[in-house]
């Protein structure tokens, strides 16, 4: 091979190895903003785990309010009633916003039960008081309101049974000819199920 070509095949492979490392040095960076911007790291670190702790206390007393809520007759308390419930819930999610690693954040933000309730005491606790009103007019609306003694799965299968039955109370009482509250009440009444039905898993984000 002559001098100079072995001169320029040289220089062919010195520019392929600049070109390679000048990517890698972009995809690098990339990663990193990526990273550094992004709301859910992969690692938790020792503050986050502490924070962790602090959630999971106020986790466990939103499990109790809601097991006391629960060990009533009635399926459904008066919006009033909740207002327990919805402070633990909004303290549980403001603890896991300090959190950014998924592990620990993925576990706090997978309750519907606080997006049903936080649905029940502020957009429909109007709605809902002029049902209450009308418990004893309409069968659907006793079996909702009304206290009557049940087993949890009974409890179950009668909360959601009555849904269609509710979104047409709503309509006639709540002045919601366009449907609007319907849908919202019937959407939030799945995530309801996490509260009446022993065999769900609240596994949604919050509101």
């Amino acid at each position: 091979m002559k001098r100079g070509t072995k001169i320029c095949v040289g220089c062919n492979i010195l520019c392929a190895v600049c070109v390679l490392l000048v990517v890698a040095a972009v995809v690098g960076t990339f990663i990193l903003f990526v990273q550094h911007h992004s709301k859910e790291k992969v690692i938790c670190t020792r503050h986050e785990a502490i924070v962790a702790e602090r959630c999971v206390q106020l986790d466990s007393e939103l499990g109790a309010s809601i097991a006391e809520i629960n060990a009533t007759d009635t399926i459904l308390l008066p919006p009033s009633n909740y207002s327990k419930i919805h402070g633990l819930c909004e303290q549980v999610e403001e603890c896991a916003r300090q959190i950014h690693c998924k592990e620990i954040r993925r576990a706090f933000f997978e309750m519907t039960v606080c997006s049903f309730v936080h649905f029940y005491v502020t957009e429909f606790a109007e709605c809902a008081n002029k049902l209450i009103a009308k418990k004893d007019d309409v069968q659907c609306l006793g079996e909702l309101f009304n206290p009557k003694e049940k087993t949890i799965d009974e409890m179950c299968v009668s909360w959601r049974k009555v849904t269609p039955c509710v979104k047409a109370a709503i309509r006639e009482n709540c002045n919601d000819r366009l449907g609007i509250l319907q849908m919202r009440y019937e959407n939030q009444a799945r995530k309801g199920d996490a509260v009446f039905c022993e065999d769900q898993v609240a596994s949604a984000p919050l509101h």
